[in-house]
């Protein structure tokens, strides 16, 4: 999607942030209090002198900080900004001094949600011998050839977005702090780094919107009739909710 001049300013000033507090904590060996956005009490935007603002943007891009300071900033899962309901994060492994030291996002928390990729890897397997196909044909009202094309097309859409998910998530993306522009002014113009990762950041969410979406509809065909009403309540909710962000 396409980003407002105001959006890339404040992705950018939400970087500027993140990068300098994550190497204080680095230099003083420990992570401040509080150390996780949003909180119960709203103490870390207060505690830092920032914004809720900061981290929210279009098309429900909304992100949460962690920080944690476990020796090295190599260590998974330790410090890092999130987009909510999502793996789609971003870590910071620094290397070098001054502008030349560089941030990485890294992707492999988004490749290691079940469901990229083998998902359906089972598909000639027992679940589809012919006694269960024809539970699953009677149970949803079909025949138990209609079934298999369905775990056929199933199977196809699976690869076709784990190709999708190889061509837009590289291993990781790294930017040096002089090419993001983080020293840069408020009102400067937003350089091309910046752009490409606040992009690929959103291309990311949508493509894991995409997968849970798909995800869900394969979970459809174990959901008995009389049940499925019920689904389709909770997926409305569930786009409304994404809808109102």
């Amino acid at each position: 999607m396409a980003f407002a001049q105001e959006d890339y300013a404040r992705f950018r000033s939400m970087l500027r942030f993140f990068v300098a507090q994550a190497e204080k904590n680095a230099r003083n060996g420990a992570a401040e209090q509080p150390a996780v956005y949003p909180d119960v009490d709203g103490d870390f935007c207060s505690h830092y002198g920032i914004e809720p603002t900061l981290f929210s943007y279009p098309d429900g891009l909304e992100y949460g900080v962690h920080f944690e300071f476990r020796k090295h900033f190599d260590t998974p899962n330790s410090t890092y900004l999130n987009v909510f309901n999502s793996w789609v994060a971003i870590e910071p492994q620094f290397a070098g001094e001054g502008t030349t030291r560089t941030v990485t996002a890294l992707t492999g928390m988004l490749r290691s949600d079940a469901g990229f990729g083998g998902y359906r890897k089972d598909l000639d397997d027992s679940e589809v011998e012919a006694g269960v196909t024809e539970a699953l044909a009677t149970e949803h009202g079909g025949t138990a050839a209609s079934v298999r094309r369905g775990e056929a097309n199933a199977a196809k859409e699976e690869t076709t977005l784990a190709e999708a998910v190889d061509e837009k998530l590289p291993e990781s993306i790294s930017f040096s702090v002089a090419d993001l522009g983080l020293d840069d002014a408020d009102d400067a113009a937003p350089s091309e780094a910046l752009v490409c990762l606040i992009d690929q950041q959103a291309d990311l969410v949508e493509l894991h919107r995409t997968r849970k979406l798909a995800r869900r509809h394969l979970e459809q065909r174990d959901v008995k009739p009389r049940d499925r009403a019920r689904v389709a309540e909770d997926e409305a909710e569930a786009a409304a909710k994404d809808a109102g962000k």
